[in-house]
């Protein structure tokens, strides 16, 4: 996948761009705080993409233009307002809208806490659009991985004068600091997000069929019903079916006492009336005598 362009409006507020990109290497430069790792930010929220960066983000719209290894172009683009995160794609003509947690439900929140909630939050709803057209139609986008490198090294040189040690100064760097942690934890948030998506699929699937199986047992079906001449011949085998009929009700989570419970008063009424049923008799004879019995003299 080539990135072509990026193209963003009002990031903090103040920031736009209009950028193509070479189709070899690339190299963003400027002075600090003039937007370069913005760019690279948005870039990634887009095409992977991340709900919840999307979310905390600040920008009126960001829209990133690429080409796929088939040579095809496909554009992405998102718009944010104070109620809600609009993102679209040019290969799926609907759009998607995603709630912005308000300000009022944050306000009295740690800074910590908030990250919390917020990344809690639009990892549900990135569980619960999993076979959303315009998340599928990313996701199925060759997504390339960036892993960064560590600006300032200045951390690592901390020299103090001779003679003078503070429990800083005594401590071993920490390597962890380094932002290539940060692209082995969105490395692992990737691994997190792919389990969700494959647990809410589960959990789908499974309700469709519970949903499935009890509908089908009391679906309607209007049967022609016609009556042979003679009873066919009922043995033991006749009743190996209720073992096919109790075991799905236990796999659905039902206990097998339960079940019991339920079906054996069924099946023992229908072994009583197997029993007054004569085998191979006549069916006309034998209602003909239910209904209208001998009369005593």
């Amino acid at each position: 996948m080539r990135i072509i362009s990026f193209r963003a409006s009002e990031i903090h507020g103040y920031l736009d761009f209009e950028i193509k990109f070479f189709p070899d290497i690339n190299f963003l430069t400027g002075i600090n705080g003039s937007g370069k790792t913005s760019v690279l930010n948005g870039i990634a929220a887009l095409i992977s993409p991340s709900l919840v960066d999307l979310a905390r983000m600040e920008y009126s719209r960001m829209e990133v233009e690429i080409e796929t290894d088939e040579k095809t172009k496909a554009k992405l683009w998102t718009t944010k307002t104070k109620e809600k995160v609009t993102i679209g794609t040019s290969q799926v003509d609907s759009v998607l809208e995603l709630p912005i947690l308000s300000e009022e439900f944050l306000e009295f929140m740690s800074p910590v806490r908030m990250r919390e909630e917020q990344e809690t939050f639009y990892r549900e709803q990135e569980a619960k659009l999993i076979d959303n057209p315009i998340l599928k139609s990313i996701k199925a986008l060759p997504t390339p991985m960036i892993l960064d490198i560590e600006r300032r090294l200045s951390h690592l040189y901390d020299r103090r004068p001779t003679g003078i040690r503070t429990t800083r100064s005594l401590r071993q760097p920490n390597v962890f600091r380094l932002s290539l942690h940060k692209s082995l934890v969105e490395a692992s948030d990737l691994a997190e997000q792919h389990f969700r998506q494959l647990k809410a699929r589960k959990d789908k699937l499974t309700e469709d069929f519970r949903k499935k199986l009890i509908l089908s047992s009391i679906e309607f079906t209007d049967l022609k019903l016609s009556f042979p001449e003679t009873f066919p011949a009922l043995d033991e085998g006749f009743f190996a079916t209720q073992d096919d009929i109790k075991q799905p009700l236990i796999t659905l989570g039902l206990s097998e006492n339960d079940v019991n419970k339920s079906l054996d008063p069924f099946f023992e009424r229908l072994r009583a009336l197997v029993e007054v049923i004569p085998s191979g008799g006549s069916v006309t004879d034998f209602f003909n005598s239910t209904l209208n019995p001998p009369k005593e003299n």
